[in-house]
This record gives C-alpha cells, sequence and structure tokens, in this order.
C-alpha cells in the first residue's frame, strides 16, 4: 500500500487496497514465502482473519489439484471420440466463423479483423436477452477501436443469445447442430478474468467452456480452433516472448 497507516483489524479495501494491490500483495507474499490465493484476501480482508484463515490452511488450491480438474477424463471422452470421427484437415471453404466473446476487448477487436479480412459471415455468441440487445452489445465494443465499419459488414454479423457455460451455449440443440454442420472456424477469446473470485465459481466459465467449443469444434464438420487466452499476459511472464 506505500503507507503504514492501518493495524491487523482495519479492512485491506478501506485503507488504500485495490484488485490490483491483492495481485502485488499475493506476489510480494509468495517472494517472502507466504503463499496464499487472491480470493482468501478478498475474503479475509483484516491481517487478523487472513493470519487465522492461512493457519487454518483454508482457501488453497494446490497445482496438483488444478492439473487433476483439467486431466482428461470421463468428461472429454464424447469430445475424443467426435475427434476421431472427423476428417481432417477441415473440408471446403470457411463461409461461416464461431466467434465466442465478441462484446469484449479482444473479441471486439477480432470481430473488426475478421469482417475485414474474410468474407465469412460471424456468428456471434453473446450473453443478451435478445438479438437487438447482442448487436448493441457488439457495437458497444466495436467503437472502442474507431474503426468504420461498412452496412454491409455489420450484416454479416449474426448474433447468438447464447451462454458458454450451459450445454449447447444455451441454443437450441437443432440451431446448434445446424452451426456445427456449417462453421469452418471458431475463435474462443472469451473468459471471465478474475484474481479475486474462487476457482469454484470461474470454472464453469474458463474449463467448462473450453470443452463445450472442443465438442462443437468436433461436431457436424471439421474446424479450425483459435484459442486465445489473455490472463497469460499477467501470469506466464517468465515464458512470454515475441511482441506484445
Amino acid at each position: 500500500l506505500k503507507h503504514g497507516d492501518f493495524g491487523i483489524t482495519d479492512d485491506f479495501f478501506t485503507v488504500g487496497g485495490d484488485s490490483l494491490g491483492i495481485i502485488r500483495m499475493t506476489l510480494e507474499a509468495e517472494r517472502q514465502g507466504l503463499p496464499f490465493a487472491g480470493a482468501a484476501l478478498a475474503a479475509c480482508r483484516t491481517i487478523e482473519k487472513l493470519a487465522q484463515a492461512m493457519y487454518a490452511g483454508a482457501d488453497v488450491l494446490s497445482c496438483d489439484f488444478l492439473k487433476q480438474e483439467v486431466a482428461f477424463n470421463e468428461a472429454w471422452q464424447d469430445v475424443f471420440k467426435l475427434a476421431q470421427a472427423r476428417p481432417y484437415p477441415p473440408e471446403g471453404g470457411i463461409e461461416n466463423i464461431f466467434l465466442t466473446g465478441a462484446a469484449g476487448f479482444l473479441g471486439g477487436r477480432l470481430l473488426c479483423d475478421l469482417l475485414e479480412r474474410t468474407k465469412a459471415d460471424i456468428y456471434c455468441l453473446v450473453r443478451a436477452e435478445n438479438a437487438t440487445a447482442a448487436i448493441v452489445r457488439i457495437k458497444k465494443a466495436v467503437s472502442r477501436f474507431q474503426i468504420e465499419l461498412s452496412a454491409a459488414q455489420f450484416d454479416r454479423i449474426k448474433p447468438l443469445c447464447g451462454d458458454l457455460t450451459q450445454p449447447y451455449f444455451g441454443l437450441d440443440k437443432n440451431i446448434w447442430e445446424d452451426l456445427a454442420a456449417k462453421t469452418g472456424a471458431v475463435y474462443h477469446c472469451a473468459a471471465q478474468v478474475n484474481m479475486i473470485l474462487p476457482y469454484s465459481e470461474l470454472r464453469a466459465a474458463n474449463v467448462g467452456a473450453v470443452q463445450e467449443v472442443l465438442r462443437f469444434s468436433c461436431a457436424g464438420r471439421r474446424k479450425h480452433l483459435h484459442h486465445a487466452s489473455t490472463l497469460s499476459v499477467f501470469v506466464a511472464t517468465d515464458r512470454n516472448e515475441g511482441r506484445l
């Protein structure tokens, strides 16, 4: 916090802490041999409560636990069977693209690039009540980049109201199957990036959603799959290479 005007019973956020401060504190604590999850500090906002939680060994996820969570298991069997049954490489041209995260910063920029560089229709999965609300969210994301898209380009944006955490993305099964049959490429860049929430609350959006995207990619025609993870920009700096 760069000041010492607090005691062991003061709330972290009332004395100047914020979400970025939690990240800094977590990293500094680890360097000093005091590993704890950022979610623990969010739940135990005083030094006193955090110390009690650490002594109790509460809310600390091990690497072994996480490896086991995402390891190949029964949940992946259907995806594996689908992948074996499809020809490779993907056949035909790419006339339809499926994009997740179009209402976000990365997905919005990617949508602009895909509209400019391809002639494909872009099916954008957006969490919204209806198609109109989905388009509003997408246009808001695109407006950040001051890129002028033509009416013809906007016509190629096909909003899909759904939820990545749900089976079939929350879509009607027939719509999902039709989309899987005609899609030639999938760009998955949607995620719930949060340094505070516990793993149990983030799992569906960041692990379960990947399973659903893989299942979709293997259903119908074989597809190119591009999966972007922006979180690695922050937590994998020892391995990052190239230009950011």
